[in-house]
């Protein structure tokens, strides 16, 4: 026919596919007049320029890219086929320091995990999903003020630092913090006379412990 069809060539493909989101882009650059793309997937925007930009598409979908010349009606195609995006397996971090306990007003203790080679941790509330509350470190010491009388359950999820995928299970530490107990309630002063038998002291309470200083 003596028409020319737009040549249609492929300059970039990036696919992201961190913790199982992901959003294709696909760059074109065409050459020629009176242009118009389209995609069998995803959302096109023309750049100008006879360039255009494909983005939304879903991973490990394969598109098929349409570019048609208005004036004459030619097309020209090209397939896209979807890279591997897949996750290798990561395993959930291993307990290093597990469950602990203390008492209100004392020392939050330090809980800790550890993960292979190029692997760092992030530490959740939730089993899934959530904000990390501390990231990049194998272990974590929550501040008390954030703690509630008894169990506080933190998760552990292991992260690839190379590819940034995540383990898909998270590793669960209890911190339980424990209430002061309740003083013993004694009968003082224990008046006797000189030279008598004291009488013996008593107090109320379970698991007493006796001392000659008020503290310490």
């Amino acid at each position: 026919s003596g028409l020319t069809v737009p040549v249609l060539t492929l300059t970039e493909s990036e696919y992201d596919n961190r913790s199982g989101a992901h959003d294709g882009a696909v760059d074109t650059a065409m050459v020629g007049s009176a242009l118009t793309v389209t995609s069998s997937q995803g959302s096109v925007t023309d750049n100008g320029g006879n360039n255009w930009t494909i983005s939304g598409v879903s991973s490990g979908n394969n598109i098929t890219i349409t570019v048609t010349n208005t004036v004459t009606g030619c097309q020209d195609n090209i397939n896209v086929t979807a890279p591997n995006c897949s996750c290798p397996t990561v395993n959930a971090p291993s307990i290093v320091q597990g469950d602990q306990a203390y008492c209100i007003g004392g020392t939050v203790p330090t809980i800790e995990v550890s993960v292979g080679a190029n692997e760092t941790v992030d530490w959740f509330a939730n089993p899934t999903g959530g904000t990390a509350l501390a990231t990049a470190s194998v272990t974590y010491n929550p501040a008390e003020a954030s703690l509630s009388s008894g169990a506080n359950t933190f998760y552990a999820e292991t992260r690839n630092t190379v590819n940034g995928c995540t383990s898909s299970t998270r590793t669960a530490i209890t911190i339980t913090q424990n209430p002061l107990p309740t003083a013993p309630g004694v009968t003082s002063p224990v008046v006797y006379c000189e030279g008598d038998t004291a009488s013996a002291l008593a107090a109320t309470g379970t698991n007493l412990l006796w001392y000659t200083v008020a503290t310490g």
